[in-house]
């Protein structure tokens, strides 16, 4: 259903066009003056105007060009009577889709060219989103990563980041499901509105309604003031709730309701409030299971999961962990003024080894800790913590990925090529190689010299 404004001070013509235009399965809004019509469209808005240029009050052409200033895409259909044709064509000057004589619009057109209106309207949105989105940073060049399982899901992340579609994000503790998050609402066009993340285990399971949804004061025992709920502070932005299985079944069911209605209703009142918030969701748990058990509903289950996103453990994308550890061995060797802190060999390969159950989270805290105990420019294996070095697991006994020491040097070195974005002198300092070697390497691997800028 799309909204039409018709402006138009004849009430036999807005009586036939109105009863037309419903028929056709859209809302119509009816003003009889310019004015009107003005102050309709700032509170209401509208996918297509039809308007009479004939009609009494402020200047038909001052009207087209105010709407034209305010939203470029609406689609605006223009009509007088005969002998006034003059107007149609000023109207079209200043910024009017169409002109047509109000005689000849028959009822079948009428409808044809509202929706021709209407179809330029989401095409114009649309560019418009998509020219602002492409001037953006890409919050995805943030997700370090090479993995194709990981590249397939970032690959769909991207396609859905633009639109409003609730999105569920799966995927074990620590795999980053929170940072996906904010990089689908970094790269949305509600990227200026609030990002509000909610982790629903941390909420007490008798306040989570509160917390979530507000309440007026006198509610309960303890409600001694109005509260606003993290869904009103997410208002135009964006509301994260992480660990969804958390959340107890009333409060399940009040998510379901704004899901389905973009309303909430406080603690102790009846009003309900409109809100326009997108959610994204995401579990470590498998919402399924949940649901044979009678432990999350299943109509909420099919409203949030449109689109499902789910991250691969960090034992499944073992290729990834170079890039990953020499991130964060960057990231707090730069807090010490350890510009060229790196890995020993042997201490990739132990890293690349190891299972992480705890996932990116657990690699990033074990690398905090072995460039806190690092005293030199390089971190090795006396530096990596117990739990990682007596792990059983060796390359050779790794099913699945099995790289070999050269492959994983041959890893490291293209993932700093594409962290470096090809500078030349970083990349060689950061690997403490030659120019030479690099090129020799890259030759190699078969990769061309192209994607090195001087640096």
């Amino acid at each position: 259903m799309a909204s039409v404004l018709l402006v138009d001070g004849d009430q036999n013509t807005v009586l036939t066009y109105r009863t037309v235009l419903k028929r056709g399965g859209h809302r119509v809004s009816v003003a009889s003056t310019f004015e009107d019509a003005i102050r309709l469209f700032d509170t209401e808005g509208a996918d297509a105007i039809v308007a009479n240029m004939d009609t009494p009050g402020k200047s038909s052409m001052e009207f087209v060009k105010l709407i034209r200033q305010q939203s470029p895409a609406t689609g605006i259909i223009v009509m007088t009577g005969v002998g006034n044709e003059r107007n149609g064509i000023q109207a079209m000057k200043s910024g009017a889709d169409v002109f047509v004589r109000k005689s000849d619009i028959q009822s079948e057109e009428l409808i044809l060219l509202v929706e021709k209106a209407i179809e330029k309207s989401k095409l114009q949105t649309e560019i418009t989103l998509r020219t602002r989105l492409a001037s953006m940073p890409d919050g995805f060049n943030d997700i370090i990563g090479e993995d194709s399982h990981l590249l397939e899901v970032l690959k769909v992340a991207r396609k859905v980041a633009p639109t409003d579609l609730t999105i569920l994000i799966t995927g074990e503790s620590g795999t980053g499901k929170k940072l996906l998050a904010q990089v689908l609402h970094a790269s949305s066009s509600r990227r200026s509105g609030p990002f509000v993340p909610i982790h629903c285990a941390a909420l007490p399971k008798a306040s989570q309604e509160s917390e979530l949804f507000g309440h007026l004061k006198g509610a309960f025992a303890g409600a001694e003031t109005h509260k606003k709920g993290f869904f009103e502070e997410a208002s135009g932005g964006t509301i994260f709730l992480d660990e969804i299985a958390e959340l107890e079944s009333t409060v399940q069911f009040k998510l379901l309701r704004f899901l389905q209605e973009h309303t909430i209703v406080r603690i102790g009142d009846s009003n309900p409030i409109p809100l326009d918030i997108r959610v994204i969701c995401a579990s470590s748990k498998d919402l399924k299971m949940l649901i044979g058990e009678k432990k999350f509903r299943e109509d909420l289950y099919y409203c949030i999961n449109a689109i499902t996103l789910a991250l691969p453990p960090l034992r499944d994308r073992r290729g990834d962990i170079p890039a990953l550890s020499q991130n964060f061995v960057e990231r707090y060797g730069g807090q010490f003024g350890r510009f060229t802190l790196r890995f020993s060999r042997e201490a990739i390969e132990r890293l690349t080894t190891y299972d992480w159950p705890g996932n990116i989270r657990e690699l990033q805290n074990v690398i905090e800790r072995s460039v806190l105990r690092s005293d030199s420019d390089e971190v090795g294996t006396s530096h990596l913590p117990k739990e990682v070095m007596e792990s059983g697991s060796t390359v050779a006994e790794l099913s699945g990925d099995s790289p070999t020491l050269q492959e994983l040097e041959r890893r490291y070195i293209l993932g700093t090529l594409r962290d470096c974005r090809g500078n030349k002198g970083l990349i060689c300092e950061r690997l403490g190689i030659s120019t030479t070697t690099l090129w020799r390497k890259l030759k190699v691997y078969g990769e061309s010299e192209k994607r090195l800028n001087p640096g």
